[in-house]
């Protein structure tokens, strides 16, 4: 018995669950996703943006010109520094929304037998005792049992690091996160979300944001301004003490320099032009989560990319049927709706289920005019061969 599941009144006769047992699990168990790891707070983003070198040297210089009372010096290095700030929380906050988004908008679908039937619902809705129904370039959405096979063989790369296909059999463990790169099956979910082999080394992984070339160009150039500021200030103050000027002038004197030789216009340049580039990105539906990343972006010089870098429809149509001498049109397309494991659900085809391919090929019997079901109740499966390239 899954987790979660205390007697068999929610299972349909067929094994699947029912759409209120499952919509009760998931309300007890929570959404079928990894942990997320929760971004940092508006106070700790402050933190960060104000601890950038160039503003550190800003802050510094604001002290300075405060100690020498020069006000109107003071309220430009402030307004800089609050500038330098906004645009920068900003666009993180602006990037980081998109990119919840983007992540809402491409919630995967699973297909799964719900109330007797089978039917494509959102991956994160899968409960344990879910009947998770996969075919070849499915991906699986959750770990679970195999309850029936044919020819079954996963692709376990990302959760083991194997390269090679493994077979899998009835009573044997798929994976999460692993994908179907031959024959079919039927799995009974035994884990979800956190629970999941993939959930678990999810909630293991951290990840560490590391300084962009820019903002280490722009350290080492602030380290290095520091120190010649603050060695040319010690020796002014040395050599007007030495010549017998008063302490405090030199102190002045010194303080000003410093306040002179800091670039309080460089941090509002560079976060201007990171600005613009994010923005011209924008215009062209690029979505960047820090000002500092376009710089990195505006790095690359070659992009390398295969065939699946093309966005398609996922559909497909029968354009034209070619049948040999002593095969019937009739023949060729009443083939094509047994050795299938799609579904047509609503008249015309308006909703589908399956592989596209084979979809298309239900949609040509459809249209010219057999009866999908009632040619696959004629010749009921008694056994399969999955498609196989080799063969």
């Amino acid at each position: 018995m899954p987790e979660g599941l205390t007697s068999t009144e929610g299972l349909t006769p067929t094994g699947g669950l029912t759409s209120v047992e499952a919509a009760r699990l998931l309300a007890q168990l929570g959404p079928n996703r990894p942990p997320e790891h929760r971004g940092r707070s508006l106070p700790r983003r402050l933190a960060a943006a104000l601890a950038e070198p160039l503003v550190v040297v800003l802050l510094v210089a604001a002290v300075l010109t405060a100690l020498t009372r020069d006000w109107s010096d003071l309220a430009v290095i402030v307004l800089v520094v609050t500038v330098n700030t906004s645009l920068g929380l900003a666009q993180e906050l602006r990037a980081e929304g998109a990119v919840r988004a983007l992540a809402r908008l491409s919630t995967p679908t699973a297909r799964v037998v719900r109330d007797g039937r089978e039917a494509m619902v959102d991956a994160d809705t899968l409960v344990p005792g879910d009947l998770l129904v996969i075919t070849e370039g499915d991906g699986v959405a959750a770990d679970g049992r195999v309850v029936e096979a044919a020819a079954l063989a996963l692709d376990e790369s990302l959760v083991t690091g194997e390269a090679q296909p493994v077979d899998r059999g009835v009573g044997e463990t798929v994976l999460a996160g692993t994908v179907t790169t031959h024959g079919r099956a039927r799995v009974v979910v035994t884990a979800t979300g956190a629970a999941s082999q993939l959930g678990r080394v999810s909630g293991q992984l951290a990840v560490r944001e590391r300084p962009t070339p820019l903002q280490r160009r722009m350290t080492q150039l602030s380290r290095v301004l520091a120190t010649v500021v603050v060695l040319l200030c010690l020796v002014v103050l040395a050599l007007g003490l030495w010549r017998g000027q008063p302490l405090e002038l030199m102190l002045l004197t010194a303080i000003s320099l410093a306040v002179a030789a800091v670039p309080e216009s460089l941090p509002v340049v560079v976060t201007m032009t990171l600005t613009l580039a994010t923005r011209r990105m924008a215009r062209r539906h690029a979505v960047v989560r820090s000002l500092s990343a376009a710089e990195t972006l505006g790095s690359v010089t070659l992009l390398a990319t295969d065939k699946t870098g093309t966005l398609t429809h996922g559909r497909m149509a029968v354009t034209q049927l070619v049948c040999a001498p002593d095969v019937t049109r009739a023949d060729l397309l009443g083939a094509a709706v047994l050795c299938n494991d799609a579904q047509l659900d609503q008249p015309g085809g308006v909703t589908h289920l399956g592989d596209p391919t084979e979809v298309a090929l239900l949609q040509a019997a459809r249209a010219a005019g057999l009866d999908v079901d009632g040619v696959r109740r004629a010749a009921p499966r008694t056994a399969e061969h999955p498609f196989d390239s080799a063969t």
